[in-house]
């Protein structure tokens, strides 16, 4: 009777599967952290240009306000 062993892996361990989930989830959120970091700063000089202010104070704005939820109006 021949024994075949894997070199592989060690007898008497199992394959483990890779958690899909939470790594989906670390890289969705590596991607839009990374993205809302950069996609400003590669804006600015459109931005500036548009509003006919400096780089420098476009990134201020950028920098100064907060993202806020849009309130429905009052009546």
């Amino acid at each position: 009777m021949t024994t075949t062993v894997n070199p592989e892996r060690a007898p008497g361990t199992t394959r483990s599967r890779l958690p899909l989930s939470p790594l989906l989830a670390l890289a969705t959120a590596v991607f839009l952290t990374s993205l809302t970091e950069t996609l400003p700063a590669g804006l600015l000089p459109g931005m500036s240009a548009s509003l006919r202010v400096g780089e420098s104070a476009m990134g201020q704005a950028v920098t100064v306000t907060p993202p806020a939820p849009r309130s429905p109006p009052s009546r």
